[in-house]
């Protein structure tokens, strides 16, 4: 009996091989189903798919990558559904690098990094943060207000010195990672003595 090739009814390509069965109201003559072919599938080799073109009656062969993701360099991702389909020229298989920092972000992420500084050495004494700290400056507890004078004093110097930093990171200056980068230039946090 003679092998049969079956094509996807959408996509065109080799979905299976069989045999053809003989017709019983004429011998000799073989039945073939809808969607198959008796013609052959050519060779094909890694990343490529037999293709049967009913209009031609003919396979042909096209390159399959279906399921390869790429990445274009704006950071896009994609991936290839389609037979024929290929990864375009200048994609990457691999994500990009991110982009690196502005200058605004990066203030902005040093002005986060210096508040939870500043809240973290005032929670040290019990205090929400630094402004809670602040707000015992005029306590009638000698023991808060100097506490709290400390902080303001401490808040003051560090933001003082924090956005001469940050104006130099803005004016194009050098850009620390973190605020470790810049932990000696900030005034030193120690509580008063009691």
């Amino acid at each position: 009996m003679p092998k049969i090739y079956h094509f996807h009814a959408t996509t065109g390509e080799l979905i299976g091989v069989g045999e053809a069965q003989e017709s019983p109201l004429e011998p000799g003559k073989y039945l073939i189903p809808h969607n198959a072919t008796l013609a052959p599938t050519p060779d094909t080799g890694e990343h490529e798919a037999a293709v049967f073109d009913i209009a031609a009656q003919e396979w042909g062969v096209f390159p399959d990558f279906r399921g390869q993701k790429y990445w274009l360099p704006d950071g896009s991702e994609h991936e290839i559904s389609a037979i024929g389909e290929t990864v375009p020229g200048g994609a990457l298989d691999t994500p990009p690098p991110p982009p690196p920092p502005t200058p605004e972000e990066i203030v902005a992420r040093l002005t986060a990094e210096i508040q939870q500084r500043l809240d973290d050495f005032a929670k040290t004494r019990g205090y929400d943060g630094i402004l809670s700290a602040c707000t015992y400056a005029t306590s009638a507890i000698p023991k808060f207000a100097a506490e709290g004078q400390y902080a303001v004093n401490a808040r003051d110097a560090t933001w003082q010195t924090a956005y001469a930093i940050m104006d130099a990171v803005l004016a194009g200056g050098p850009v620390p990672d973190s605020v470790a980068d810049i932990d000696a230039d900030l005034p030193d946090l120690q509580w008063p003595e009691s």
